[in-house]
Parts: C-alpha cells; structure tokens; sequence
C-alpha cells in the first residue's frame, strides 16, 4: 500500500504518534541535565614516584628516564612528558581517544612492576593516577570573621562539621579546606635551660613521651568478677605536661618540663594563608563526583550553604566566592534566548511568504515536534543539554522547516489548480519524498565525518559530536514530520476552499494585506525570471563574473587572521605570583594583600578578591559580575591592571584565562619551546629569547616553565670527627629538624579531641643560622656534642626540576601576545628575529607551539572531513539522481559560499577560527539541499517534455519561494547568535556568522548559477533533440 495513502486514511494514529514522541520529548526538556560543555575525560595516566633525598638530576637519571623508555612504546601513547624534581618524579601519559583505557592500564601496571626490581631500593613503588577533570571545583566558598573575633575559634567546626557535611550531599566527591591550621600542643623550649640540665630536644621529647601512656596490666578475679587492670598515665590536663618530671636536680627536687619550656596551646605552622578582599579567611572548594551532574550537585551545595551560614556562631559568615554553573545557566538561557528569537523571525518569514494562517501554523507545529523528538532521543542517549547541543538544535531549527516548507508549498501548489484536498496532500507529499529525502540525507552526510572522526580532533571533536549528533537527530525528526505529519495537518488545516487566499485564513482585513503580499512577489518573481532569463543569455559573462568574485574573495582572507577558538567568557580572573626564591609565606602574603588592594581600588565592581599566599609566590583570584555591570572589557581591565603591577618589580606576573575554550587551544598565545641535554645551555638560550621578547610591544607578557633554584642551607658534616665522637647524620639531622620544626612527642587527648605535643625551641632561640650552630647532640657516653664542633653551614641552592617532552629535556617560554595582533604575523616575527640574532649552542633545538600549532594540527583534520563530507554528498546525489552530471553541477557551486563567509568576517573584524571550519563543514550539506530540490524539478519538467531553457526558467520561478524561505529561515535563525551572541555566547557566535553569509551567498548562486550551469552541460543534449525533431 503506498504510505501517503495509509497515513491521510489514518491520520488521527499519525497525530497520537507524534504527540506521544513529542511529550516524551518534553518531559526530557525538564530532566536532562545541563553542562557548559559535553562531558570530557582526557585519556591522560600519571605516574609518580617518591625517591628521598634524591637531587632532580638523580631523580631524572634513576628514575625518570628508566621509566620513560619502558612506557614510552605502549600502544596508542600520543605525548609522553614528565618532572623531575626533588625526591619525585612524575610522568604524564597523553594517549589517543577512543583507546580501550583499562587494558592500557594494565599494561602499565605489568611493566611498572617488572621494573620496581630496576630502581633504587630507597625509591618507593610508582603509583599509577588517572586524570579527572572533576579535580576542578564546582563552588568555591569562604568562612571569614566579623571584626573581633578569631577564624581560629572555628577551625575546629570546619574541619569536622562543615567539610564533612559538604561531603555527604549526592555527587559531591570531597571538600577540601585551605587557610585552615592545625591545633597542637607546643612545648616551646628555651635553649640556655635546655644546655643547663644538659638535654637535648630528641631526648626530652622521648622524656615526655614515656610518661604519657596507657598500658594494659593483666586482669584480677576477685568474688568471681573479672576485672581489667590498666596503668592509666595519659595526661589529661596540659599541666600534666608541665609537671612531667625529667630528673631530678642535684641538690634535691625534680627538674620538671616547667622549668624549661612553656607549654601552651598554638596553631601549626601554616603551609599557606588565604585572605578575602583583605580579611583573613578559610577557602573550601567543593568537587563533583565523576559521575554526578555539576548543575544539580551545584544546587545542592549552594542549598546547603545557606543552611550552614545560618547555623554558624555570630560573627562568622560563610560567602559563595564562585560556583560554575553561573555561565552555564546564562550560556544556555542566551542560547534558548536566541533560539526564541531566531525561532519567531523565522516564523514570521513564512507567515510573509505564506501569507495565510493555516499553513503557517503547519510548519509553527513542525518546529517545536521535531525539536522535542531530537531531545529526547539524546535524553535517552543519556547526553547533556549543554552550550554544543543547543548550538546544534538551533542550526536544525532553520534546517528542519526546509522540508516541511517544500512539501506544504506543493501541496498548496496542486490545491490551487483544483485538486482535491486529500489527492493534493498525497501527490504533493509523494513527489517531494524523492528530493526531500535526499537533499536531508545530504545533510546528514556532512555531519556523519564529524560524528564518526571525532578522535582526529581531540578534544574539540569530543565537543562537536555532540552537536553533530543534535543536528542528525533533528533532520531525521524533520523528515518524518514533512513526510508524514505535514500531509496529514494539511488534511486537516488547510480547509476545502483552493486558492492561496481562502477565506478565513488570509492576512489583513477581507484579506486585502494578503494580497498585497501576493502582489509583490509576484512581482519579485517576475523581475527574478527576467534576470535568470539574461543570465542564461549570457552564460560565459556570469561564470567569469563568477569566478573572478570568488578568486578576489580568497585574497582578501590574510586580511583576516586566525584563531584557535573565540574566547567565551570569564566569570573571573587569575593572576599567578612568583617573587625572588626564598620569599618568605609572610612577606609573600604581606605583598598580595597590597596588591589585591590595589585590585579593589582600580576595579571597584570587582565582585570578591580572594588571595592564596604561598612561600615564594601565590595567586590572586577576582570574581567579576555580570557584564552589564562591569566598567571595562576583560582585555582593557588586565591591560590597566599589567599597568599598576609594575609598582611591584619584585614580582613576575602571569594571567591565567578561566574561560575554558582559551586553555583548550592556548588562544592568544606563543610557545618557543627549548629542547636540548645541557641546561647551562639551554638556561643561555632562554636568556637570550627573554630579551627578543622584551623587544616586542605585541607581547603583553612571558613567562618560562623552568623552575628556578632555591637557597639552600646545607649542613656538611666533618665524617672523621662525627665518627670519633659516635655522632650519625641522621642523628644530627634530626636534632636540627627537631629544632626548627618540632619534633612530635606524643598526643593529648582532651574532650574526644587529639593534639600532636611538638617540642622545638621557642622562636627567638630559632630565627638565625647562628642558632643552628648550637645545636647540641648526645652522643652514646651521654655526652653533649654542639653541632659547630662536627659540621659546617654552607649557602647555596636547591636546583630546580627538570622538564622532560618526549624524553627530551625541554624549557616552555610562553608569551601571552596583545588582541590586538595576530599571533600568526608575530611568530612569523619572532622566528626572523631569532634567525638573525640567535646563534644556538650545539645540541640546542628549538620547536614552536601555542595557539598557531593547534590552528595548524586540528586545521588539517578539519579540511579532511570537510573532503570527505564533500564527497559523501556527492555519493548519495550520484545515487539519487543516477547521474553524475547533476551532482557535479551542485557541487560546483559550494565553493561560493566561501565568498560570504570571508566577507562577513571582514565586515565584522573578528579572526577566522575552528568553529568557522566546523560551520563551514554544517553549511556544505545546507547549501546543497536547494541546489538538489532545483536540480530535481528541472529534470522533472525536462521529463514531461518542456525545453531546456524554459525548464530552467519554470524550474528558478516554481522553486523561488521555497529556496528564499528555507534560506531566510535557516539565516534569521541564526542571527541572534552570529550577531548579538549575549553573554557567554561568544563560543556559538562564528557558527551563526558563517551560515548566515556563507548560506546568503550560496543562494544567489544556487537561484543562478545552477540554472546557467545545468543549461549548459545539458545543450547538447538539448541539440540532439532540436535535430530529432527537425
């Protein structure tokens, strides 16, 4: 049975059908999970290994590069780079996508122990780490004190209660606290009591610890009960402590702790200081589970910390710094914002063309039904509704009304010559199905290489499958509705009445605007029939004219530049600190805090400004607001900033981008990497590069990934003499750790808490390497040995660790260069610069990366697939129309659409970039599918005997509505977000800029050229047939 007849003899079964698919489609709407970007797990494997004491030169030759030979043949291994550093070592395994991991990681694990046997009997076992994007925190959060009271008052209550009531919500994986010390028992012990009752610090602390136990004594049966017997001397006091005897004097009494230390309770010393906006603070990063959702787990975290905030003592205040879910509701609200709009200009296209209620409504239904199948098809998938897939569901939006809109316009077409409703719906449907099938079929095509090539792009093709699989998604729901459910509303909507002004359903009172509209395309198709009738006159001017526009178009494309990915947004920004080695934590904070004051007085719209201190450096983060609300751009606020920080010579500065589509492609960004064997020479080159790119006004900053030397303090000691006196080092290193750091003695258990005792010399018996020199040890006879006597201090440095790619040591120099140059033109530059300046030294090599590198590698990968999508729609034309000829013809003409893309860019100044190639991909199989329907009813009206030329005419004139409604549907869709993209939309913005002029161009080509083309590759056959009739 033909299926046209069996679905308009059932239509109210097809309409159950299609509200069934769309609810389900809609009850996905409000269920799928949203995400700024696809879910994303980088095939990356560490392994780390720990070898004490061990310099990074040892690290890198025992460790290191043992282990990298061994790894570096597994299968599938893309980059291998590794750190060697003091007592570790660390190797990062990139791996190609789509690999099997957990087979990978075996493997690993098999040669890692077989080479365990290999490595220093000190080295510990490798560890073997997966990386997780989820490491990243989803809410930052903040406890700071009112004025008056203590963050140390609530240490306690974070580290307990609060991190582990953020631990126990649904998809969190862990709380983590920074700016948070321990509480400890210190015994601050003073030197000259100390050398009096002739102790040392070792020996008082293994005093104090044997008199702090609990021992189990037995047990005692008395009147046939058992009792435990405990010798119970823990102290339960710090009094206790105090009073702990030592020994006893010689002249009668005991020699108590007391009585040569004070005892009290402190906080340990701190590994980093957090601050926010000026006040001390506790930063608590909250991270997701691999599995969970960041949105929902997000609200649950921010649920939560309100009811926290409210339960915390008064004049504590827990602060949401920053969350990640911000950009991802505005960057999805803008793209459905946009997809609205685009949506309803859309609409009122073909309200325009259409002129009539009733068939408008046709294609409205047609929308929103084919959307709801497609999401819920990738809710069922389980995908997430994120920043691509909208992308992609709002490309299908101006694509999928393409056939509904040619099958409607057939059917209206039979109805107004008289048909009967139902024939016209049949034969109007049945005719379309051939080229409407094929034309979407050719869309699909050109998304399937992005779909199934995915692992050639990394990390960018990971992002652009999911797009590619909404838009397949939504073409397959539009065919079904322009084949199954159009006809069928027809039927139902259109009414009895023939004509294009039936009653009831015309524009305009009595239907007078309606006309009107007729009128003027009418009008507009007559002056259309006119043009294409010189044009196929004079076919040889128009494809010179043609081809000398498209020529002209590709040289004005070094005009442009390129980029890797357009920035999308950054909810705040990074400023990385290291000052001269050895800063200490104090001085480090002391100076961060000035500059962040800094910040909030040049930026007072500045949301929060929160400092982490570290010793030698630290970094500075501050929340921006809304852009509405900020005074500056992004880019003008760090330029005045990189202005105020050079009052702070002591500092080098670098701003790390947020936005994440900057760190996938190193946007912005110029790397001369250094790669060599001798690091004298290697640290001379970079010098050298250093100040070619001082010279450079495009470079707004640089820094180097080598890591610098630290001041040391080394204890050498004299072995004859420490032998003589039965002193070990070990021993002697543990006394001067004991020291300075303390030296844990045992624990005090108060109120079900327990406190590390640390003994050490109290801080003014510390602060010199003086001190260090009267250090005392005991040597076996008992008797006190000062350090000066066995060792001496010698300065020097701790050298830096040693970066390896590729199993060769390499430096990174990475400059951050100015937005307003292009950094193609300024490593063209920088290379000329170097050849003529820089003479390297033998075995110096160097490589260049960053963002033109990205450009270079995924370009090529993109020009393949769009090859091979070109060639995939050619297939299925071929297969269409049994010709070659006809697809040749519509092939033809893709290359112009280009002439739209350049222009469009130029007009708007913005750079080309990967998204541009990508859309660029999307757009060929739009682009043909008029060509196909035009191409189509040509060799229909030639069939049924109509001559070339005039088959040409008929064929522009019949297709012209149709062709200027798909195209303006599809464009205007597009022109909310090619060209007011909203905040966070910036990513999305060069795919709606290359459809809209690539796709208005292609149009006048295809209303064109196609005609001009087909009449001539066919006049000889349109001669033969003169001559057979002759």
């Amino acid at each position: 049975m033909n299926i046209f007849k069996f679905i308009l003899k059932h239509p109210l079964a097809v309409i159950t059908l299609f509200c069934l698919m769309s609810i389900l489609g809609l009850l996905m709407v409000f269920s799928i999970p949203m995400d700024l970007y696809p879910e994303f797990n980088p095939p990356v494997l560490t392994v780390v290994t720990i070898y004490p004491q061990a310099t990074p030169e040892e690290v890198e030759d025992q460790i290191t590069r043992p282990l990298e030979e061994s790894l570096g043949s597994l299968s599938g291994l893309d980059q291998i780079s590794s750190y060697s550093g003091n007592s570790v070592s660390r190797i990062v395994l990139e791996f190609n996508l789509g690999l099997d991991m957990i087979s990978i990681e075996n493997d690993i694990r098999s040669r890692l122990g077989q080479l365990q046997l290999g490595l220093p009997a000190e080295a510990e076992i490798p560890v073997l780490y997966k990386f997780d994007m989820n490491d990243e925190p989803i809410v930052e959060l903040a406890i700071r004190a009112s004025e008056g009271r203590d963050l140390q008052e609530i240490y306690s209550l974070s580290k307990k209660d609060i991190k582990s009531s953020f631990e126990q919500l649904e998809g969190v994986a862990a709380a983590e606290l920074k700016g948070i010390r321990e509480e400890l028992v210190e015994v601050s012990v003073i030197r000259n009591r100390l050398e009096a009752f002739s102790l040392n610090l070792t020996i008082l602390a293994g005093m104090i610890s044997g008199q702090n136990r609990k021992l189990g004594s037995g047990s005692l049966d008395e009147d046939g009960i058992e009792y435990s017997i405990q010798a119970d001397g823990e102290f339960s006091s710090l009094d206790d402590i105090r009073t702990t005897v030592l020994s006893s004097s010689p002249g009668g009494g005991s020699i108590r702790v007391q009585n040569l230390a004070a005892v009290y309770k402190t906080l340990e010393d701190p590994d980093d200081l957090v601050t926010l906006d000026g006040t001390p603070a506790i930063r608590i990063s909250i991270l997701k589970q691999s599995d969970a959702n960041v949105v929902q787990t997000t609200d649950r975290v921010l649920a939560h910390a309100r009811v926290v905030n409210e339960t915390l003592p008064d004049g504590f205040e827990l602060i949401v710094v920053s969350e990640s879910t911000g950009l991802i509701r505005l960057v999805i609200s803008t793209i459905m914002s946009s997809g609205l709009l685009g949506g309803l200009l859309a609409m009122s296209v073909i309200l325009f063309f259409l002129h009539r209620i009733r068939p408008t409504i046709i294609i409205f239904i047609s929308i929103p039904v084919s959307l709801l199948i497609a999401v819920g098809v990738l809710g069922v998938m389980g995908k997430t509704l994120n920043i691509l897939t909208m992308g992609g569901l709002i490309l299908g939006l101006g694509m999928i009304v393409d056939g509904s809109i040619v099958v409607l316009e057939n059917i209206m077409g039979y109805f107004e010559k008289g048909v009967p409703l139902k024939s016209a719906a049949m034969q109007g449907a049945r005719e379309m199905a051939s080229p409407i099938t094929g034309s979407t079929l050719t869309s699909i095509c050109v998304f399937l290489p992005l779909l199934f090539m995915a692992d050639d792009l990394d990390i960018l093709g990971v992002m652009f499958k999911d797009m590619a699989l909404s838009v397949i998604l939504a073409l397959s729901a539009s065919l079904a509705v322009s084949l199954f459910l159009v006809p069928v509303l027809s039927l139902l909507l259109l009414g009895r009445k023939g004509g294009r002004t039936g009653k009831g359903s015309s524009l305009g009172h009595k239907g007078y605007l309606s006309r009107g509209i007729e009128k003027f395309l009418t009008v507009f198709e007559g002056a259309y029939v006119s043009l294409l009738g010189k044009a196929l006159k004079n076919r040889g001017l128009v494809l010179i004219t043609a081809l000398v526009l498209l020529l002209s178009s590709f040289l004005l494309v070094p005009h442009l530049g390129w980029k890797f990915l357009p920035n999308t947004g950054e909810e705040s920004f990074i400023v990385d600190v290291e000052f001269p080695m050895g800063t200490s934590l104090g001085k480090s904070e002391e100076i961060l805090l000035e500059i962040s004051g800094m910040m909030k007085e040049k930026i007072p719209w500045l949301k929060a400004v929160l400092v982490t201190a570290d010793t030698g450096g630290g970094r500075i983060k501050g929340i921006l607001p809304p852009l509405d609300q900020r005074a500056l751009s992004y880019e003008e606020m760090k330029s005045n900033l990189r202005s105020e920080l050079q009052r702070w010579p002591e500092g080098d500065f670098e701003f790390i981008s947020t936005d994440m589509a900057t760190e996938i492609g190193n946007s912005g960004k110029l790397i001369v990497l250094i790669k060599g064997e001798s690091l004298d020479d290697m640290i001379e080159t970079e010098e050298n590069l250093a100040h070619i790119f001082e010279s450079r006004d495009e470079i707004l900053e640089f820094s180097s990934d080598r890591e610098k030397p630290r001041p040391e303090l080394s204890i050498s000691f004299f072995r004859d003499r420490a032998f003589e006196l039965g002193i070990s080092m070990e021993q002697g290193a543990a006394e001067v750790r004991a020291a300075l750091t303390g030296l844990k003695a045992t624990e005090f258990r108060e109120d079900g808490e327990s406190l590390d005792v640390v003994v050490r010399l109290r801080p003014e018996d510390r602060s010199g390497r003086q001190d260090l020199q009267r250090v005392f040890l005991m040597n076996p006879r008992g008797v006190r040995v000062p350090l000066s006597n066995i060792a001496r201090l010698e300065e020097g440095t701790i050298p830096g660790g040693i970066r390896r790619d590729n199993q060769t040591r390499t430096f990174k120099l990475s400059a951050t260069v100015d937005p307003q140059y292009e950094v193609d033109e300024l490593q063209s530059i920088v290379q000329s610069l170097i050849a003529s300046q820089l003479i390297l030294p033998d075995g110096v090599q160097l490589g260049y990366g960053g963002e033109m590198e990205d450009v270079e590698t995924y370009g090529k990968s993109l020009i393949y697939i769009f090859a091979l999508a070109v060639l995939l729609v050619f297939a299925v034309m071929v297969c269409q129309f049994e010709s070659l000829k006809s697809p040749f013809i519509i092939i033809l003409v893709l290359p112009f659409m280009f002439i739209g893309i350049i222009l469009i860019f130029l007009l708007m100044g913005l750079a080309i970039n990967m998204i541009t190639i990508i859309a660029a991909v999307m757009l060929a199989g739009i682009v043909v599918n008029n060509g196909i329907v035009m191409v189509d009813y040509t060799k229909l009206l030639r069939d049924r005997g109509a001559c070339l030329e005039n088959a040409c005419l008929e064929s522009g004139r019949s297709r012209l509505r149709p062709v200027l409604m798909t195209t303006l549907t599809t464009i205007l869709a597009m022109v909310p977000i090619g060209f007011f993209p909203g905040e966070g939309g910036a990513m999305l913005q060069p795919l709606g800029m290359t459809i809209v002029g690539g796709l208005a161009i292609s149009t006048v080509a295809t209303l064109f050229l196609i005609p001009v083309l087909y009449s001539l590759f066919h006049r000889r056959e349109e001669k033969a047939v003169e001559k057979s009739v002759v």
